[in-house]
């Protein structure tokens, strides 16, 4: 587990490699049907985000190239973490992974869209 003052220190670029990675890793736990791990992975990369997001000139950018990374899952995080602010790039893909095959990201790409669209959801 990473903590917040350790993120400090990592570079954006690794941030995003280290996003990649846990995107990966939670799209396999949640195959295994391990939520406990699915949930722990869920938590450190909402840390990377709010890392990125503290750094002054929305690093957050960095996470757009992402959402054409040849992994499903990947795609599918990276989506939900850019909805709030490039709303007109990731809407495509969340659209594009309600027809990829794979259940989880399905399930989140639609779960995102309907709240976003009915305004249950604001992402920031």
């Amino acid at each position: 587990m990473t903590t917040r003052l350790q993120l400090k220190k990592v570079t954006t670029a690794d941030l995003v490699r280290r996003f990649t990675e846990i995107a990966i890793e939670r799209h396999d736990a949640m195959q295994d049907r391990n939520v406990r791990q699915a949930n722990r992975l869920q938590d450190e990369e909402t840390r990377i985000c709010d890392e990125l997001k503290s750094r002054g000139s929305d690093e957050r950018q960095a996470l757009l190239p992402l959402l054409d990374y040849p992994h499903v899952a990947v795609q599918c995080d990276a989506a939900g973490r850019c909805l709030g602010f490039a709303p007109e790039k990731a809407i495509p893909v969340l659209e594009t992974l309600l027809h990829c095959g794979h259940w989880n990201e399905i399930g989140g790409a639609s779960f995102m869209l309907e709240l976003y669209r009915k305004g249950k959801w604001k992402p920031t």
